[in-house]
């Protein structure tokens, strides 16, 4: 989930604007069942949203990897980060924040160290796993983007909330979690009422 937890600290100088978003789970959970048709993900948030009754679909953030090709990616990114609810940011801020969608290499390497982290998934991992307990960490972690009001100086990214995660302590509810995921039929879409999600998994199908 692009989770919006937007906030504004001091900024390096006048008119600079800073937010922050959760980029999530980047690729698939190695235990869902064969037949997903969401990801991770966006099947967590069906699940909450049948459980809460609400029914309005957070961005994907499998877009998150298009966007450097994908312009409906890009746009569907920008509404979850920036849209009615986010921070202002337009004109050549927004360029900017665009360009660093298309370009940065940070969403991919994030990616590349899940998955090289967890190769099995929760529910065929075990609680004393550390390379589990770090993936986990890096699937909660927030990315910080500071965009500079001087147009000289590029878009700054930076990745925080790593504190590790207590795999001992959460590595129950990561595997019953997961559980309830595939036997709700939440990966496949299969739950009653199913739930609207905007999932790229889902839009390939």
């Amino acid at each position: 989930m692009l989770t919006r937890g937007f906030y504004y600290p001091r900024p390096v100088r006048p008119g600079d604007s800073v937010f922050e978003f959760k980029p999530k789970w980047l690729a698939q959970s190695p235990s869902a069942p064969p037949a997903a048709r969401r990801c991770r993900n966006c099947a967590r948030e069906a699940l909450r949203n049948h459980v809460h009754g609400t029914s309005v679909p957070i961005p994907c953030p499998l877009d998150l990897l298009q966007c450097s090709g994908d312009a409906a990616a890009q746009r569907r990114v920008l509404d979850g980060l920036v849209g009615r609810d986010g921070p202002a940011i337009s004109g050549p801020q927004l360029d900017r924040f665009v360009d660093w969608l298309r370009t940065n290499g940070l969403i991919e390497r994030l990616r590349s160290a899940q998955v090289q982290n967890d190769p099995n998934g929760p529910l065929k991992a075990t609680a004393d796993d550390p390379r589990l307990h770090l993936a986990m960490t890096l699937r909660d972690c927030t990315c910080f983007i500071r965009i500079p009001a001087d147009a000289g100086e590029s878009v700054q990214a930076k990745l925080g909330d790593l504190d590790k995660k207590n795999g001992e302590a959460k590595f129950t509810y990561w595997q019953s979690m997961e559980r309830k995921l595939a036997d709700g039929g939440y990966y496949e879409g299969e739950e009653v009422p199913v739930q609207n999600t905007a999932c790229e998994l889902e839009r390939q199908r």
